[in-house]
């Protein structure tokens, strides 16, 4: 007898139905620094990344309890994979184990997010600095590029938009050398990025914002001036932190958000 759906327990039906672009991103980026061809990509990172963009997307919400036996049920697959699968997403903190619940969603608290936010900023100073001196043509190249597509992304849709700043992001993290200060910006972006699309949703004008940060950051980095692009990058991450913040605090339906499993 399939077991009747409580409060606790996520719709995962969502795992079967067709993935747009940005949940197909976020699926790259928790396979990072893996390139298997799809046939001969093992199970459980299969399963991983298609629960990360559901996460991320907001599909799975925060506090929602992820069994083994259901989700091995609706992919017809065994636990085993299942509980592999788990175990990277709670490398990337999407998901914590707990003894006697299992795998829950995690959503951190605004005192959280903001030690999230402080450590993101840190690190991604120290990348940008570090671009800056090393190939700063690349680095403009890449700001070129992809500023451009975010203002064409802008006038598409939310989802376009917050699409093209995670592949800039990536991009970005892409040109360092130093794959332990690149994969760390990787699973700290994997992480904010639902609250960040949840602010853009519930606060439209943030976008505006947002791409005024970005252009001034490109400029920046254009003039190679490293005190304003450090400037820059503060006052970007600031926004970023307090719109997440926000997001969790005000939910759609308006009243404060409960205390939820944390992240960290």
């Amino acid at each position: 007898m399939a077991r009747q759906r409580t409060q606790e327990l996520p719709d995962l039906g969502i795992l079967l139905k067709p993935r747009g672009q940005l949940m197909l991103a976020v699926e790259d980026a928790v396979l990072r620094g893996k390139e298997w061809e799809s046939a001969s990509m093992p199970v459980a990172a299969q399963i991983a990344a298609r629960i990360a963009g559901a996460i991320t997307l907001n599909h799975i919400e925060a506090g929602k309890r992820l069994l083994e036996s259901d989700i091995g049920e609706i992919l017809h697959v065994s636990r085993a994979p299942v509980r592999e699968a788990l175990r990277i997403l709670e490398r990337d903190r999407l998901v914590a184990v707990e003894a006697r619940r299992g795998a829950i969603v995690t959503q951190p608290d605004a005192r959280e997010l903001r030690d999230i936010f402080a450590v993101r900023t840190l690190l991604y100073s120290a990348l940008i600095k570090d671009l800056l001196a090393e190939s700063p043509a690349q680095l403009g190249k890449v700001f070129d590029e992809h500023v451009k597509a975010l203002e064409q992304a802008m006038n598409e849709s939310l989802d376009a938009y917050v699409l093209e700043g995670f592949l800039l992001n990536f991009a970005v993290f892409d040109l360092s050398s130093n794959l332990v200060l690149s994969d760390m910006l990787k699973s700290i972006s994997l992480r904010v990025l639902r609250y960040n699309r949840m602010a853009f949703a519930a606060h439209p004008e943030a976008i505006a914002q947002s791409i005024r940060g970005w252009r001034e950051l490109r400029r920046a980095i254009a003039a190679q001036d490293l005190p304003r692009v450090l400037k820059c990058v503060e006052t970007r991450m600031n926004t970023s932190r307090d719109n997440a913040i926000r997001a969790i605090e005000t939910p759609e339906h308006g009243a404060p958000a409960r205390r939820k499993t944390r992240a960290a």
